[in-house]
């Protein structure tokens, strides 16, 4: 029975002279043997073996010489094992080779448990978006093509081609046999990675009971040094002494490895190793006796076993051996079922050293041809031997000797016969060259490899496509002729001319080898052509002429095609001869052309060609025929036209009533650019256009519609004798140069406009101002008659004169043309939702978004609007989700939105009813507040008698005008006149351009002499000027026209405290004022007092008694005064905000106070928002003025910081060591000691104070560098109180005062490494150790010693550092523990403590890493109770100690935090970014300890029932956003200005309070960039780098982020890389490289942005997520072909899971940036393989629908509701349809939806889904 059934891992030890009689029968042996009952079943089925009967060990060599020959593939059987060569490594499997040129795969699951459990762990952890923290090697990364290894079948019944057998290379598959006393020293055994240790690799084996440890230093030597992967296949030589006998049952054996290849080639098992069959693997090198030759085999003997070496694996032939007694031999396979051994004497396979060979067959490569291959040996039953160069051998097999039948093959083939031959393949575990010797694979292709660009080809037509015909090669290679390459001339219907079979002739245009494509080309011209192939650069001659075909037409020239995808470009002049203005309709796309190579640049990729000299005929449309002239044609005759066809760079019309055909060019739609392009995109086939003119007839026959040409035809000149100087011609600007402008007139003659005649100013940038296409009126300066040269001029004042109709008429044209526009896409598009909106209406809406420059909203009606900075009241503070109602100023049709306007000025005084023909009539002068500015036309609201109307106003008073634009901005008020008032639009000119008018035609005026402007008047000037409005900070002043102020500051010369200066002022009335300087009207900046150098300036203006006595004004000007620390001044009341008092001192300089230097009233402190009113005025005194723009003033005579002396201080917050931070005077800050608090010592001493409490204090020290105090509020300090007994806790000035055996008190701060840290005096700790704090055992340390208790201890030493004891024995005082926590006597000492230390370290580093959580610090003697109660103590207060880390030493241990209760008045602390969580400034500090007595009192059983229970996924969302909605309000206030710190000092406080914060930081550099000292914010980067707590990652991400963009913006290429890999070395690399390609790709630096996308996907190739943003940056920056190649690439590396996910993203970006049919097609492929997915149909609905192809969506929704979808989903996609068709549709089809709804559910029925 135990036998059976044996007890512990070993097995049944046999007598040593009792071998098992299966185990000789199976192997061979050479002893006598007793013969055994035939078995019923034999495995070999020939006649003779099942007759023979083992007799004797001659008969037993017999019968293995019968059952062993080469090995074929029906000798391969499940569970057999053999030596395999890695041939291929692909992403998910492993292509073996096997002997005999078999072959199979390895399946990434079959490497090792170890690598299949890192896989699981990867996929669990990519639904959780955690995959990036693991790191798991690639199959690239582990395997190497030739390496060996030893391979078990899993399965090779289903294989029905000779590589498809399946295998495995787990070491617990191929070790299954082994146990652990068959290992021996220098055995070498098949393992894998399991994991990676601090000194080295835990290897697996497979084998029960063993685990094999690989040294660092043994492993040093393979794989050139590098570091072992997990799941990583090793060949592992044992280095441990034994067998393993000695270890006892049950037990765990440890083998020490090495891998070092020297050893391993030379590592070789013994003879008198005694194994069973089970333990033999391939690759074991073994010592063979030979015992027999064959002609083609040895028989030999190893160890105790028989087997085989086939004569194809022995490095001389089989009779050579004769005489030899032995030969070193390895494994090659074992079969298990035939007890087959076969051996191999391969020098490659016995000397394999486990590292793989890189060039095995040397530089043979397959499908090289070969010219001599020799004869070596004969196989008339398999094939012929071949020897090839360096020794090489190769085999060709009978089928491959001749394209024919060989009947005899000895006959044919000779010994050191000569033979032409072609490598197909390789087995490199027979080291054998698969040749073949066939004609007709010598001839022709064997792989894409072999086809060259260029070549001829007769090919077979295979199939017709939609794009193209694809034609087979050869047998196996096919190739692809597209539609444009079929025939010279395109062809409507190809299947005509090619039908399936026909042969054809072609010319290879193009191989691609890893797509595995050939693009060939019927092009009769290019096959038949007899000029050079052009492939490569090196081909390239000066002047040599080449057929090539066009791939490319543009305006600017030509891109011509060659062999190999080699391109070259045609310049525009080198077209031909003659002018060619619109090459696109002169060349066609795949027209056959010869061109010239005139020169080349490798380096640039840069080819240039010529057409000039090859005789290219020019056929305008593509027609051959010249071009077509109208009867009667004259350049600058109209006509009219219907639209034909629309291209990119214009339109075909068709002339009526002649029918001919004329070009209209796309810049010659429109006098505007803007209204071109829009044009562009809404004609269509059949679009009357009339009033049509003659242009050119060069080559083509062109048209205008330019209104400044058709509407002028008397200017238009089309003869060069015809030009003189002075003339007014329209033209067209056709190139820009460095050096001019040239513009094209019409008739095709040119003029040249010199950068000093385009504008009045010079500017050396004209292609700022001016564009290629832009409609110009040039007059003519100079004709040169000889050289038929034109010199004209831009300038406005050349070409302009005064004429504000000019701007009218071309704004009133360009408002007609928009208006149609609007119209045609109306048509086209006329249920979007941006035709319910109009200029000039009132709607509501809700914003969706705050950005810098604006609001982003969706109105009622679903459409999209933007409100720009500009069109909102100042002071009005707007966020997401609020409700906002503004006026439409703008319909912009290309981003598909509306602007807006919502400031209430404007907007109140419109009303829908009223029209402009009510309000507002031709001539009326009004003002005019601008809203909007565009490049044509600026928008304004008019006021007064015209309020409710909009007014457009030209920016252009001439086609020539570019730079009146710049000098309208949103904001300004106009005086305008009415020029034009039509039904929707009224058209103004600015009032200042009609008396300019005016002023050209000699009419004086009266108003233009007397009217006075802010130039007219000098700072010193005393002026009368009426009083417009007294406000509390200001008056308003106005003088005649011009307007001004007077500051509160310049009002009186002396004040008393609390008064107000303005009440004596009333409006209206006339006072006298000196002009001190002035403002500027738009950013109210101050300007220079010599004389402002702006436009609209405001006057600045004093009162003051002094300065209106005193003649002129002071030397210094009001921005250059500087102040001192000490000075007197006059400060008036802005407002209170967060405790500090804002004042103005002057008109430029501004003032704080804090909220202790406000008064010594400390009632007054108590409410200072009632005492101190706006415009009130005090005599304040100067005590911090490192910034004069921004002093520290105090209303108190104090403010001196001296030792000593009593001061008022403010609140701030407190530390982690339970210290009070206070703000004192002079910008000092104040730190209180937990004991400098009281003299009598309480429980939570900082539970009574709140933020902004006014305290009394004493200084004690003072740090003037650092501006820091170390105060006390004790009261026997404050009061000066003598020292005696009253005092019970009296003051421990340092270590000194402290005594042995004292009993003293103190406050616990901390709980460090189960030491308890006592505060007894200021910088005076004592510590107690885990034995003395108690004199019994406690449950739960952190319930009783918490945070802030006041203790009573006794002095134990103070020799090195102060050691206390807590013990009742030793200080008297009843003992802190609680009866009830109370679980025996404390028995601790030093070396006890220290030995469960240790214990406790050994237990944790071998538990499960799931209870690695516990803490260590709280385990007593019961183990694992105390575990779980410390760790329930954990959770309890989780989130407190998130809101509150240490900062000091004492609280490095992450785990005895916990016991490190909070402080009862805990202050709130700055938020931080990396945190959902964040306290306000305004709560109060009073809060409740977190760990009470009453808390910690709980019992042992209540402990346990109560645990934390989890929250619910709404629960926890709901915390996110609140905990968001915090830190939001907290970062806007941030960033909104309240509360920002303006000095260095101010600075440096903060990042004190809050050291971890990066918005700190962040402000901090920002205010040294504002100021340009880069070297300053770069050291604050630093700084705060090596601040903050390494915890907080993400606060230290911030702050390496903006490190990027400081040094991306102002700093070097080479510190912007030194900081990023800084950066990447101390975060996380894919979060690193995601910041900073959006920090290239916002600088403009798409380059860099696209190397760093690279670099990523490269890296991250598993993450969908880089991928879809790599995609992304490529279509929204126009690449789409380069997205399209970086989706194939993407499909190549994710998972097939994502597949569909990355085809979905990718057809949604085509439809939004790229092409929308692709886009449609990508979505039908995804939803032909996958039609049940309900997300990809409603993703293809909506984007069909957003592209406005109602139809179209109708036909899909149709499709939708015909499949067969559970009643879920079709009930959405019924809900979709109907949506859809009340949006877009009408009445009809609603109901029709509604009808086809209700037939379903009555076919269907009730289904309860």
């Amino acid at each position: 029975m135990e036998e059976n059934f044996p007890r512990g891992g070993n097995t049944k030890r046999r007598k040593k002279d009792s071998a098992p009689i299966e185990d000789e029968d199976l192997f061979h042996s050479e002893e006598p043997e007793v013969p055994k009952k035939k078995r019923k079943k034999e495995f070999v089925k020939e006649k003779v073996a099942k007759k023979v009967k083992v007799t004797s060990k001659n008969n037993s060599s017999e019968k293995i010489v019968e059952r062993t020959c080469a090995l074929k593939k029906n000798m391969v059987s499940d569970a057999m094992l053999l030596t395999g060569s890695i041939t291929r490594v692909e992403d998910y499997a492993l292509c073996v080779g096997l002997p005999n040129g078999l072959s199979g795969s390895v399946q990434i699951t079959n490497i090792s448990d170890a690598y299949t459990q890192l896989l699981q762990r990867l996929t669990e952890a990519a639904s959780s978006d955690s995959a990036n923290a693991l790191d798991v090697p690639s199959l690239h990364e582990m395997f190497r093509v030739g390496q060996l290894l030893p391979c078990k079948v899993m399965d090779s019944s289903t294989s029905k081609k000779k590589h498809n057998f399946k295998l495995t290379i787990n070491p617990r598959e191929i070790n299954e046999g082994m146990v652990a006393s068959h290992i021996t020293k220098d055995m070498v055994l098949h393992g894998c990675i399991q994991s990676v240790e601090d000194h080295g690799y835990v290897v697996d084996v497979g084998i029960s009971g063993t685990r094999a440890f690989l040294n660092n230093t043994d492993a040093e030597q393979y794989n050139n040094g590098e570091s072992l992967h997990v799941g990583e296949a090793v060949c592992c030589l044992v280095t441990t002494d034994g067998d393993g006998s000695d270890v006892g049952r049950g037990s765990l054996r440890v083998i020490k490895v090495s891998i070092d290849p020297k050893k391993v080639a030379k590592a070789q098992l013994g003879n008198s190793v005694r194994l069973p069959l089970t333990c033999m693997i391939p690759g074991m090198k073994v010592k063979a006796k030979i015992i027999r030759v064959d002609e083609n085999r040895l028989l030999v003997k190893f160890l105790q076993f028989r087997g085989h070496i086939h004569g194809s694996h022995l490095p001389k032939p089989a009779m050579t051996y004769k005489g030899r007694p032995e030969i070193d031999a390895v494994v090659l396979y074992v079969n298990g079922s035939t007890k087959i051994v076969s051996l191999s004497a391969l020098p490659h396979l016995v000397g394999y050293s486990g590292v793989a060979s890189e060039s095995q067959f040397g530089s043979l490569q397959r499908g090289d041809i070969l010219e001599e291959a020799k004869v070596r040996k004969v196989d008339s039953h398999v094939g012929v031997y071949f020897s090839l160069e360096k020794g090489m051998k190769a085999f060709c097999d009978i089928p491959n000797l001749r394209d024919s039948l060989i009947e005899n093959v000895k006959d044919n083939f000779k010994v050191d016969d000569i033979h032409r031959c072609r490598i197909m393949d390789f087995n490199p575990v027979d080291n054998l060259v698969i040749i073949s010797l066939k004609e007709s694979i010598l001839t022709n292709f064997l792989q894409f490899q072999d086809i060259i660009p260029g070549t001829t080809l007769e090919c077979t037509v295979d199939q017709i496509h939609e794009k193209g015909v694809s034609v087979k090669i050869t047998n196996h290679l096919s190739g692809f002729i597209p539609n444009l390459h079929l025939a010279d001339f395109p062809l409507k219907y190809p299947g005509k001319k090619f039908t399936q079979g026909i042969k054809i002739k072609c010319r290879v245009l193009m191989v691609d080898v890893k797509k595995k494509q050939v693009l060939l080309t019927r092009k009769k011209s290019l096959v038949n052509s007899k000029l050079p192939v052009l492939t490569s650069w090196s081909q390239l001659e000066p002047n040599l002429v080449l057929d090539g075909f066009i791939c490319s037409v543009t305006d600017k020239g030509v891109l011509v095609a060659f062999y190999n995808n080699f391109k070259g470009w045609v310049p525009k002049r080198e077209l031909s001869e003659e002018n060619i203005p619109y090459p696109e309709k002169v060349f066609i796309l795949g027209q056959v052309v010869k061109c010239r190579v005139m020169n080349w640049d490798e380096q640039a990729n840069r080819l240039t060609l010529s057409f000039k000299g090859t005789q290219i005929k020019l056929t305008p449309f593509g027609k051959n025929k010249v071009v077509d002239v109208p009867e009667g044609f004259e350049i600058g005759m109209l006509v009219d036209g219907k639209v034909q066809t629309v291209k990119k760079t214009g339109i075909n019309v068709t002339l009526e009533p002649t029918g001919v055909e004329a070009f209209l060019p796309r810049n010659h739609l429109s006098d505007s650019l803007d209204c071109c392009d829009q044009l562009m995109a809404h004609y269509r086939e059949g679009t009357a256009l009339e009033g049509l003119m003659y242009l050119s007839k060069d080559s083509v026959l062109t048209v205008t519609h330019r209104k400044s040409m058709c509407d002028n035809t008397d200017q238009v000149v089309s003869e060069f004798d015809k030009l003189q100087p002075g003339m007014m011609v329209p033209g067209t600007i056709t190139r820009m140069m460095d050096y001019g402008i040239f513009v094209e007139f019409p008739g095709g003659m040119t003029a040249l406009v010199p950068n000093k005649y385009a504008t009045d100013t010079l500017v050396r940038n004209t292609s700022a101002l001016f564009a290629v296409g832009q409609a110009v009126c040039a007059k003519i300066l100079q004709v040169d008659k000889e050289k038929s040269r034109l010199l004209a001029s831009l300038r406005m004042n050349d070409c302009y004169h005064g004429d504000t109709d000019i701007g009218i008429n071309l704004l009133k044209d360009m408002m007609k043309e928009m208006d149609m526009v609007l119209k045609l896409s109306k048509e086209a598009n006329g249920k979007k939702k941006l035709w319910k909106h109009h200029v000039g209406e009132v709607c509501s809406g809700k914003v969706t978004e705050v950005t810098e420059i604006g609001l982003l909203c969706v109105l009622d009606s679903g459409c999209k609007a933007v409100i720009t900075n500009h069109n909102i009241d100042q002071g009005t503070d707007i966020d997401k989700g609020d409700e906002v109602r503004g006026l439409v100023t703008y319909v912009d049709l290309e981003e598909q939105c509306v602007e807006l306007c919502i400031l209430w000025k404007v907007v109140r005084g419109f009303n829908k009813d009223v029209t402009p023909a009510d309000k507002v009539t031709i001539d009326q002068k009004l003002n005019c507040r601008i809203v909007l500015v565009k490049k044509n036309f600026a928008l304004g609201a008019l006021k007064g008698p015209g309020a409710g109307i909009l007014a457009y106003i030209p920016v252009k008073r001439h086609l020539n005008d570019v730079l009146e634009v710049y000098q309208f901005y949103p904001g300004q008020v106009h005086p305008v006149i009415v020029k034009k008032v039509e039904k929707s639009h009224v058209l103004c000119s600015l009032e200042l351009h009609e008396k300019r008018k005016l002023e050209i035609q000699g009419v004086d005026s009266e108003m233009l002499r007397n009217v006075k402007t802010p130039h007219d008047y000098k700072a010193g000037d005393i002026i009368t000027a009426r009083i417009k409005a007294v406000f509390p900070m200001q008056i308003n002043i106005v003088v005649g026209n011009t307007y001004g102020r007077v500051h509160i500051s310049e009002i009186t010369d002396t004040i008393d405290n609390g008064e107000m200066p303005l009440t004596d002022l009333q409006e209206g009335e006339d006072i006298k004022v000196k002009v001190i300087g002035f403002r500027e009207g738009k950013t109210y900046s101050y300007l220079p007092i010599s004389h402002p150098n702006r436009k609209y300036a405001l006057l600045e203006c004093s009162i003051k008694p002094s300065k209106l006595k005193k003649e002129g004004l002071d030397s210094v000007d009001e921005t250059e005064l500087t102040y001192n620390i000490g000075d007197r001044v006059h400060a008036f009341v802005q407002n209170f905000h967060k405790g500090i008092l804002h004042v103005s001192v002057s008109t430029t300089v501004q003032g704080q106070v804090s909220l202790a230097n406000l008064s010594d009233d400390l009632t007054v402190l108590e409410d200072p928002e009632t005492h101190f009113v706006r415009g009130q005025a005090y005599t304040a005194t100067v005590i911090g003025a490192d910034n004069c723009k921004k002093l520290d003033l105090s209303f108190t005579d104090q403010g001196v910081i001296d030792v000593g002396k009593k001061v008022r201080a403010c609140v701030l917050t407190t530390t982690f060591g339970l210290e009070l931070q206070l703000s004192m005077s002079m910008g000092y800050k104040g730190v209180a000691s937990c004991t400098d608090l009281s003299d009598t010592f309480t429980d939570n001493p900082l539970r009574s104070y709140k933020r902004g409490q006014i305290v009394e204090c004493c200084i004690l020290s003072v740090d003037k560098q650092a501006k820091m105090c170390a105060v006390s509020l004790r009261q026997s300090r404050l009061k000066k109180m003598k020292k005696s007994n009253k005092i019970k806790d009296p003051e421990i000035d340092g270590v000194d005062a402290v005594t042995k055996d004292q009993i003293l008190r103190g406050y616990i701060i901390g709980f460090n490494k189960d030491v308890l840290t006592v505060c007894i005096g200021n910088g005076v700790h004592g510590t107690v150790s885990r034995g003395e704090l108690s004199d019994y055992q406690v449950k739960s340390r952190g319930a009783v010693f918490y945070k802030g208790r006041v203790v009573t201890a006794r002095v134990l030493s103070v020799e090195d550092s102060v050691m206390l004891s807590l013990r009742e024995s030793r200080t008297g005082v009843t003992d802190l523990v609680p009866t009830d926590m109370r679980t025996g006597s404390n028995t601790y000492d030093t070396e006890s403590d220290n030995t469960e230390v240790k214990a406790r370290k050994r237990k944790n580093s071998e538990t499960d890493t799931k209870n690695t959580n516990g803490g260590n610090f709280s385990q007593e003697s019961d183990g694992e109770t105390e575990v779980k109660k410390v760790k329930k103590k954990k959770d309890k207060i989780k989130s407190v100690i998130k809101e509150t880390k240490p900062v000091d030493d004492q609280a490095d241990n992450e785990e005895n935090q916990v016991l490190a209760t909070l402080p009862a008045c805990e202050v709130d602390k700055m938020p931080r970014l990396s945190i959902t969580t964040g306290l306000s400034w305004d709560a109060d500090l009073a809060r409740d300890a977190v760990t009470t007595q009453s808390d910690s009192d709980e019992d042992d059983s209540d402990e346990e029932d109560q645990r934390t229970k989890k929250k619910t996924k709404a629960e926890i969302q709901a915390e996110r956003k609140e905990e968001e909605k915090k830190l939001d309000e907290f970062e806007r206030r941030q960033l909104g200005g309240d509360n920002q710190p303006e000095s260095v000092d101010e600075f440096d406080r903060l990042v004190l309070t809050s050291p971890d914060s990066s918005l700190v930081w962040l402000q901090y550099m920002a205010f040294h960039l504002q100021t340009a000292e880069i070297d300053k914010a770069r050291a604050v980067a630093e700084r705060a780098l090596k601040t903050i707590s390494f915890r907080e990652e993400q606060e230290k991400q911030n702050v390496w982020v903006a490190y990027l963009n400081l040094e991306n913006m102002y700093g070097t290429s080479d510190s912007l890389h030194k900081v990023l890999e800084r950066a990447i070395a101390q975060n996380e690399p894919s979060k690193i490289y995601t910041q900073m390609i959006n920090i290239y790709v916002k600088s403009g630096k798409v380059d860099e942005a696209e190397s760093l996308h690279n670099k990523l996907v490269r890296r991250y190739s598993q993450d969908k997520d880089i991928w879809i943003s790599f995609l992304m940056f490529y279509y929204k920056h126009e690449r789409v072909d380069d997205a399209r190649k970086l989706l194939q690439r993407c499909l190549k590396s994710l998972n097939l899971k994502h597949h569909v996910e990355m085809i979905a993203k990718s057809a949604q970006l085509e439809f939004k940036f790229g092409d929308a049919e692709r886009g449609r097609t990508m979505f039908e492929s995804v939803l032909g393989n996958y039609p049940k997915r309900t997300d990809l149909w409603s993703v293809y609905l909506d984007m069909v629908v957003k592209s406005g192809e109602c139809q179209e969506a109708r036909q899909l929704f149709e499709r939708v509701i015909n499949l067969k979808q559970s009643a879920k989903k079709m009930k959405f996609f019924y809900k979709k349809y109907l949506d859809f068709e009340k949006e877009y549709g009408d009445s009809e089809t609603v109901e029709n939806v509604k009808k086809k709804a209700l037939e379903y559910v009555e076919s269907q029925g009730y289904t309860d889904e």
